[in-house]
């Protein structure tokens, strides 16, 4: 017979069996707890890494492999279950430190620190066509004999396919900012800082390295100095206080917009602007600083020749106009002056006696017909033919020959006196008179003078000769007076 006390002492109590049920019921609530909770989770583990358990809180069925499966049923301890796992399930070029992250003594010393951590790798071949998993490992429960966490695993295909879609969208629109910057001649910066303002962090685009003839980091590192070291002098304090004006601006109502030379690797300065725009924390301190580096050395070099030009053209509006000032000065003795093209027989009017100041009256047309015109209307009769002959423009270039003017005198039908003349201005490259001025003045004065000069030449002579003609009347007299007196007195 069975002994009757150890039959009592082996059966619970009443209480003692409502305790353990109690119990039972506690840690089935909490199993359906977790299980909740992991509801967007193929696989959930509760392990005590402290004594090497594990216990299975979720598992959907399905098998990576169908030999496994009687043993995934069965409990493991944590480290029998992490080797396991990675030997089964994981690939192993996907997760080369996996059974290093996931040591018990790894992960406790990490969630001292962490409320948890995330790990990605490939799985094998499986049932479910499930490629991509995420582990999860949170903190549970932890004191002097335990350490709980909970491991996680779900699959992650449709949030990989979802990042290597948004991978290839984002590298296309860098591709093709990065086309955009190659057509503008810009380059691109970044700037982070903390919280306290300080930079952390320094990117220099590859394009903005090109455009001053650097090829990497290695020539042209991400640091502050790469860039603000190689601002021309006389641009440096203004640049940098540019900067910092802009950065340590709390209230973001400054803006960055500036233009610099910077010197390249060959130490040649190029011109650029910079432009940018700060993202700020809650309180104004700056988070990120984006900008783009664009050449201007055309736009100066355009600049440079546009003021040079202004100034060999203002240069040439002052040689001119002492040019014009000068010619009115002398022109001012004539009352006609005429541009001719003996090629095209094409005269342009300078000035003509209606105009004070010389210059063009914008009137012209056939040479020849025009000097016929002056000829019959204002030289007088006895003068028309030598004029006519003088005026005949096929003849002129033969008749200048290699002096630079010839000219006629002539009265008017007023009975004034005019000199025409005609001016060298232009021989081809045979030596020939192609273009001529055409000048008249009055010269009635000069004229008057003259002829008073020879009408006193003409009255001395005159007069000379009537001396002569005293002195040798006299001469005769005295002579004849002197011979019979002499005949008288001998």
């Amino acid at each position: 017979m069975p002994n009757e006390t150890n039959e009592k002492m082996d059966r619970p109590s009443g209480s003692l069996l409502e305790s353990l049920t109690g119990v039972l019921s506690d840690a089935e609530k909490e199993r359906q707890m977790l299980g909740a909770l992991c509801v967007n989770y193929t696989a959930a583990y509760c392990c005590d890494l402290m004594a090497d358990r594990m216990e299975v809180i979720k598992r959907k069925n399905f098998s990576h492999c169908a030999q496994e499966k009687g043993r995934m049923r069965d409990a493991l301890s944590y480290s029998e279950w992490i080797r396991h796992a990675f030997e089964t399930f994981v690939v192993k070029g996907t997760a080369p430190d996996y059974l290093e992250v996931f040591d018990a003594q790894n992960v406790m010393r990490r969630l001292q620190r962490e409320e948890s951590f995330v790990y990605r790798h490939r799985t094998l071949p499986n049932g479910a066509g499930m490629e991509y998993f995420e582990a999860t490992v949170v903190r549970l429960y932890v004191d002097e004999k335990s350490f709980k966490v909970i491991v996680d695993y779900r699959p992650i295909d449709d949030i990989i396919a979802e990042e290597r879609e948004r991978q290839r969208k984002l590298e296309n629109e860098v591709a093709a900012l990065r086309n955009i910057h190659e057509a503008l001649g810009s380059g691109a910066w970044k700037l982070s800082y903390d919280e306290r303002g300080e930079m952390t962090d320094c990117c220099w685009s590859d394009t903005m390295r090109r455009m001053l003839g650097f090829t990497s980091t290695e020539d042209f590192p991400n640091e502050f100095s790469s860039w603000s070291d190689r601002l021309h002098p006389a641009d440096r304090d203004e640049t940098l206080r540019e900067y910092r004006d802009t950065v340590y601006d709390y209230t973001g109502g400054k803006t960055y917009d500036v233009e610099y030379r910077v010197r390249a690797k060959d130490d040649t300065y190029h011109w650029f602007s910079a432009a940018g725009c700060l993202s700020r924390r809650t309180d104004g301190s700056p988070i990120a600083f984006d900008g783009v580096f664009i050449n201007t050395d055309e736009k100066h070099e355009t600049n440079e020749c546009l003021h040079r030009a202004l100034q060999e053209t203002e240069n040439a509006r002052n040689e001119l106009l002492l040019e014009h000032e000068v010619i009115s000065a002398v022109s001012r003795g004539y009352f006609s002056i005429y541009s001719i093209d003996l090629i095209e027989n094409f005269y342009e009017e300078i000035s003509n006696s209606e105009h004070s100041v010389h210059r063009p009256t914008g009137h012209g047309g056939d040479a020849q017909k025009k000097l016929n015109e002056l000829c019959d209307a204002l030289v007088a009769p006895d003068y028309k033919d030598a004029v006519t002959d003088f005026f005949d423009l096929s003849t002129v270039s033969s008749r200048m020959g290699e002096s630079d003017t010839i000219e006629i005198e002539y009265q008017a039908n007023d009975a004034s006196w005019h000199q025409a003349r005609f001016i060298e201005k232009k021989r081809d490259g045979r030596g020939r008179v192609t273009n001529i001025l055409y000048v008249t003045r009055n010269v009635s004065k000069q004229k008057r003078q003259e002829m008073e000069q020879e009408r006193l030449h003409i009255a001395y002579q005159v007069a000379e000769r009537a001396n002569e003609a005293k002195t040798t009347f006299l001469l005769n007299m005295s002579h004849d007076i002197r011979t019979p007196m002499s005949a008288s007195l001998g």
